[in-house]
């Protein structure tokens, strides 16, 4: 009976999202906007709560994010300016003192670094995609992410080599908020001055266990973390030269059926269908035959969903605040 009622549920929450798709599409066609394709995907018979349990709830975490004010700022900005500008300027955060609060809000032209396309897949130092479940571990995966591919490509661990970290490490112990999010920057510290478990030595599963008290042969595979928030080209730049980075955004529910192209909602707290918050890896960056800038981005929601598990979203207008919600970059140590 519950097999029967479970598969019932799935199947109304399918047609209640079908309906979604195509009035989400029809609008597309109307106002040519969109750059993504919306379709069927392993998500597609969530219900709206569930969809939500992957996410994070942004106002609930330990400390305010650095983007909090810019984003004010920025949205007072756009009530004078029109939409078709609007994705033609970004805005440098930032500033002396603490930068978590200190922000500026001068329009600047985006520049452009022209140095082609680049996936950091191609080193053979990325994982295969993950799947983080019903866990808002958003944070946990995305730092992985970046330490593991980072720290593979500087030690020389490529292909079969690779080395893999346990996310379940951070979530238990980092003291973080667990399932219901956290900052990517406050798990890169950890991991510099704790150490990160292999993946192997403790296995996700999805919630919140007690940490392990045995932590002898732990790695130690950060230095440092770098800020980037707020800056498309020094985050290219690292990309390019040092690694992947984190980086988190607004979700609006049409991101789960997200298929391919390059998302271009422009989501934010006030929008009706705004889920949570969301952490990810940039692994590389690109520019379409059509002209359109994007990042290439590793999500962890299994291979079912987006672009075999990746994504493109618009790169220099800070769609859905995607550079101003603190972008971090890692420092690898060489290990022995």
């Amino acid at each position: 009976m519950e097999c029967m009622d479970s598969c019932k549920e799935r199947k109304m929450n399918f047609g209640e999202n079908m309906k979604k798709l195509a009035s989400w599409n029809e609008s597309c066609t109307v106002d040519s906007v969109c750059l993504h394709t919306l379709g069927w995907t392993c998500l597609s018979g969530h219900s709206k709560a569930e969809l939500q349990q992957r996410l994070m709830n942004v106002s609930a975490l330990p400390h305010p994010p650095k983007f909090q004010q810019a984003k004010k700022k920025r949205r007072s900005l756009e009530r004078w300016t029109s939409k078709r500008w609007r994705y033609k300027y970004f805005f440098w955060y930032g500033g002396g003192g603490d930068r978590r609060y200190r922000t500026t809000s001068t329009p600047v032209t985006p520049q452009r670094m022209d140095v082609g396309d680049f996936d950091w897949r191609t080193t053979g130092a990325v994982n295969p995609i993950r799947d983080q479940g019903q866990c808002g571990a958003c944070w946990s995966f995305a730092a992985v992410a970046a330490i593991e591919t980072t720290s593979n490509y500087v030690n020389g661990r490529l292909n079969t080599e690779r080395r893999s970290y346990s996310e379940q490490w951070l979530l238990d112990c980092s003291t973080r908020n667990g399932c219901d999010g956290g900052w990517p920057s406050d798990a890169i510290a950890y991991v510099q001055s704790r150490g990160l478990a292999r993946a192997e030595a403790d296995v996700y599963v999805g919630r919140e266990t007690k940490c392990p008290r045995n932590t002898s042969g732990l790695d130690k595979p950060v230095s440092g973390q770098v800020d980037l928030t707020g800056n498309p080209i020094a985050i290219q730049q690292y990309i390019l030269n040092n690694g992947p980075v984190t980086a988190g955004f607004y979700v609006c529910e049409n991101f789960m059926h997200y298929t391919g192209g390059v998302y271009s909602t422009d989501c934010s707290p006030d929008d009706p269908d705004y889920l949570g918050g969301h952490a990810v890896a940039v692994i590389g960056y690109g520019t379409t035959s059509n002209g359109v800038d994007y990042w290439l981005v590793r999500n962890q929601w299994g291979t079912g969903w987006g672009q075999a598990g990746y994504f493109q979203i618009l790169r220099g207008s800070d769609i859905s605040s995607f550079e101003s919600w603190g972008v971090t970059g890692v420092k690898a140590l060489k290990l022995v």
